[in-house]
């Protein structure tokens, strides 16, 4: 039997299950690890998941410069979604290997060419899409990186407290800017896992909802089909509709809260970028890590949103292929079974993020008109600090 990383989905989120794995998150209960992976995972726990955000935080309530404020504060929201998917993803890491296993389950069943084509799209547009995402990250880091050689004076990468004197020593200083890069460079890293694989299983719900909608219009179609065959395949659809819901129940508890999250951060982040871009660059190579940043930002949620609504389309439409078949030649017993597919597919589906917005493209046009609508009031709060 071929285990769950033969799956599609274990296909799609490969580098996301091995950085998660080398986090410490182990995708296979079964797996052991060895004592050098254990102690890098340790690690990165306790000085780039915790101590960092921890110093960036005991640094802002020491300040009254706006500019290293709002610069902080981005950092320290972005670190602080990193910390909650973090452990949002051990909670549910349960809900994850059981995804892995209906995705692996539901693709014996794809045998069709038409039906193999959909999930090799779903693969090569998801590798461009991770591919993308992973160049966005990169153009926040390298120019970040660049930029730390522009500065005027002599300061760290992101102001946080230290248990030592930083400007001491030019030694000290630059191993300083290391570990703030190191850190930031290993946040992105993670934040690119994170942020990907919610679009990747929503955008593969959708895709094995094509699938059965295929199924369900072609029943009864062929002659040389008898009834009790084509009765057969529809109880077959019935069983494949209600794997896909379990699937969709699982995708929803694994991201509502992490994109909830993500939705919330995204927006105060963006009124935070756009004032820093406009008004306290210092150089090119910094507003270009912030016109990057300000890109993935975006790219957090739009996805996100997209496929939520890709997902509604599919699910209309698979209600709608259910009348769609050639039922009104078929048995009584066909017909009795069709309705109650029907009524069964009647109910409303929808990824809802912390069980208040629903994730869909009207959700991210309210985002950023309500984002472009507070930039306005830090720039009322820029004259009474600068």
């Amino acid at each position: 039997m071929s285990s769950p990383i033969d799956s599609t989905l274990a296909q799609s989120l490969s580098w996301n299950l091995k950085i998660w794995t080398f986090l410490g998150m182990e995708v296979m209960e079964d797996k052991k690890r060895s004592l050098v992976k254990i102690t890098l995972s340790i690690i990165i726990w306790v000085f780039v998941i915790f101590y960092y955000p921890l110093s960036i935080l005991a640094w802002i309530f020491k300040q009254r410069n706006l500019k290293d404020i709002i610069e902080t504060m981005t950092m320290l929201f972005t670190l602080l979604v990193v910390i909650i998917k973090s452990i949002f993803i051990i909670v549910k890491m349960q809900n994850i290997r059981q995804l892995l296993k209906i995705s692996r389950d539901f693709d014996t069943t794809v045998v069709k060419p038409s039906e193999k084509q959909i999930l090799k799209d779903y693969l090569s547009y998801n590798r461009k899409y991770f591919n993308f995402f992973g160049f966005c990250f990169c153009g926040c880091l390298i120019p970040g990186g660049i930029s730390m050689f522009f500065y005027k004076n002599k300061r760290p990468q992101y102001p946080a407290y230290f248990p030592y004197d930083w400007k001491k020593d030019n030694a000290i200083y630059i191993a300083t800017l290391l570990f703030q890069y190191c850190s930031w460079c290993t946040t992105a890293i993670f934040n690119l896992t994170y942020d990907t694989y919610p679009p990747m299983l929503m955008d593969l719900v959708s895709r094995y909802l094509e699938i059965l909608c295929s199924r369900t219009e072609k029943i009864g179609i062929n002659p040389e089909i008898s009834q009790k065959d084509s009765e057969f395949l529809l109880k077959k659809c019935i069983y494949h509709h209600r794997y896909i819901l379990k699937f969709y129940r699982l995708t929803q508890d694994t991201i509502s809260i992490p994109m909830f999250c993500q939705l919330l951060i995204t927006a105060l982040n963006l009124v935070n970028l756009i004032t820093l871009m406009i008004f306290f660059s210092e150089s090119i190579f910094q507003t270009i890590s912030y016109v990057f940043i300000a890109m993935v930002y975006i790219l957090q949620i739009v996805m996100s949103c997209y496929y939520g609504s890709v997902f509604e389309t599919y699910i209309e439409k698979q209600r709608q292929s259910v009348y769609f078949c050639n039922w009104y030649e078929q048995s009584h017993s066909f017909k009795r079974s069709l309705i109650i597919f029907a009524e069964y597919s009647i109910r409303d589906h929808s990824f809802i993020a912390g069980g208040l917005l629903i994730l869909s493209l009207n959700t991210f046009l309210r985002i950023m008109r309500n984002t472009f609508s507070l930039m306005s009031v830090f720039n009322n709060l820029k004259h009474q600090f600068v």
